[in-house]
Order: C-alpha cells, then structure tokens, then sequence
C-alpha cells in the first residue's frame, strides 16, 4: 500500500531505519491471509518483526539503537 505517514518521514528524517509491516493476520487480504497467524494473535506476527530487525543489524544495516518499528493493529474476524 502507498500511504504517507508524517510520523515515519519524521524517524526517517531523524536516522532511524523504519520497520512498518502489514502484520500477519491483517485483514483485507481473504481468509487464508487472515490464518496464517495460526490463531495465536501477537506471536508469530511479532517473530517476524523480531527477525525484519535482526536482519539489518546483521548486515550492519542498522544501529540497534535506531531502529523504530510501528505499524497498525488488526482485528480478529
């Protein structure tokens, strides 16, 4: 999706790496999208935050300290 969102410019601007996923089990994409979470709201969807930060701090991307990771909620359907 495109959007704009003045807060992320805002980290961006400041020299943070940004991490803004659509989350797993986020609606809108059908039912199998939805299930892919397995049903354990918050877990795997968090692993896969967890993994997005690793990967650049490995690859020296990014200074853990400067990493912000923001996106938006979903809801159970």
């Amino acid at each position: 999706m495109n959007s704009w969102t003045p807060l992320i410019q805002e980290y961006l601007d400041q020299g943070f790496i940004v991490i803004a996923p659509n989350y797993r089990g986020s609606t809108g994409y059908g039912r199998e999208f939805v299930r892919r979470t397995g049903f354990v709201m918050g877990q795997l969807d968090l692993a896969d935050v967890v993994k997005g930060a690793e990967y650049f701090v490995e690859d020296s991307f990014a200074d853990p300290a400067r990493i912000g990771i923001t996106g938006g909620s979903f809801v159970d359907t």
